[in-house]
């Protein structure tokens, strides 16, 4: 059941813990779904709106009107997530995502502030799963690969809204 959407920005970290990644920091907006669809279909339509919450005023303060005004909807995404709690007391995500041209992948996020904890339970993860994280499955930006299954016959979102599911 979709009880809400989510509006997020991603930020380059200012202070990385390590600098291997190219660490982001997450804004995030809780959104009815009706303000995502809304959002959603005057993107679509080419009809100017704002970003409100906390992503907005981030807009606002690094950005010129302009520059927001002139933004443009070129593909989008659609994710379903569970969180769980994991061990050794991080925080797993894990996400279906469906692009505009009907592929779906699979992410899991490991979150803990401790690289060698992730690292830990990362391989006990793989070992418990039959799964192996490489450079080829790891690191992957949503937006990319947004940008690589879009739709070819629209024009579609950079706008990423992330769906929730209780």
């Amino acid at each position: 059941m979709v009880d809400h959407a989510e509006q997020t920005i991603k930020v380059k970290e200012t202070n990385p813990k390590e600098n291997k990644y190219s660490e982001r920091v997450e804004i995030n907006d809780l959104l009815s779904v009706a303000q995502a669809e809304q959002m959603a279909q005057s993107a679509y339509e080419g009809t100017f709106f704002l970003f409100g919450g906390d992503v907005g005023n981030y807009l606002q303060k690094h950005y010129s009107n302009k520059a927001i005004h002139s933004l443009k909807l070129i593909s989008w995404s659609q994710t379903r997530r569970i969180l769980a709690a994991g061990p050794e007391n991080c925080e797993l995500t894990l996400d279906l995502t469906e692009f505009p041209d009907g592929y779906y992948d699979f992410e899991l996020e490991i979150e803990n502030d401790d690289p060698a904890t992730i690292k830990k339970v990362l391989a006990e993860l793989e070992k418990q799963f039959n799964f192996k994280a490489d450079k080829e499955n790891t690191n992957q930006s949503k937006v990319k690969r947004a940008w690589e299954h879009k739709n070819k016959t629209n024009f579609f979102h950079f706008v990423h809204f992330l769906i929730q599911y209780s």
